[in-house]
């Protein structure tokens, strides 16, 4: 069984991926109703099945990697267009500690098994 602070860490990664999951769908919806906005249904589908991935400890590593670069580009793209991207840079922070520490604690605890 898992310490209390790695049943921490999960219940944080499984509910950051449901709230990037949630968000994902509901950009797509929106970006499919308006269908001159490619690049938001691409970040959209990428934001989705990096969340979906997120979800699994075995694939936190490659949802990681969809999630950090959707929010990087998205982030780029909004500071290209002279708005600071807060969001999808606190985003962006939030997977990749939360996947540091999801990996590292799978580590130590598969050594201790």
């Amino acid at each position: 069984m898992l310490p209390l602070s790695g049943r921490l860490s999960v219940a944080l990664r499984v509910a950051i991926a449901f709230i990037l999951l949630a968000e994902g769908i509901i950009t797509l919806a929106n970006a499919i109703a308006a269908p001159e906005d490619l690049d938001v249904v691409v970040f959209a589908s990428a934001e989705i099945l990096g969340a979906l991935f997120f979800i699994w400890s075995r694939t936190v590593r490659v949802g990681a990697c969809f999630l950090i670069c959707a929010f990087a580009a998205a982030a780029a793209v909004h500071a290209l267009g002279g708005e600071f991207p807060s969001e999808h840079l606190v985003y962006a922070l939030s997977v990749f500690f939360v996947a540091i520490h999801t990996t590292s604690s799978q580590t130590r605890h598969e050594a201790a098994a």
